[in-house]
């Protein structure tokens, strides 16, 4: 994965020891992928985890849907936050 500041397609070589290196589209880095654009789209589990809740909600008691949304949902806004909330601020200038 490269980052740079030019628009459109930019596709530089990398080699090491005439070993061309392979080019990533998405890294996953401490648990948050993190694609070219920055966009953070592939880091869909909480997505996931949200739907799960919504699914269950009329089955469990408020306390049971607490628990799981601070074992589902939570961790997954509180660990690099910063993170969210810089691309959130990016994504709304747009």
């Amino acid at each position: 994965m490269v980052f740079h500041r030019k628009r459109g397609f930019f596709d530089p070589k990398f080699v090491i020891d005439d070993q061309p290196i392979k080019r990533m589209c998405t890294v996953k880095f401490l648990g948050v992928s993190v694609d070219e654009q920055l966009s953070w789209g592939d880091h869909v589990k909480m997505s996931q985890n949200i739907s799960v809740l919504f699914k269950v909600k009329d089955l469990l008691s408020s306390y049971y849907l607490h628990t799981l949304y601070c074992s589902l949902i939570l961790p997954y806004m509180i660990y690099a936050c910063e993170i969210w909330v810089i691309t959130l601020t990016a994504n709304l200038k747009r």
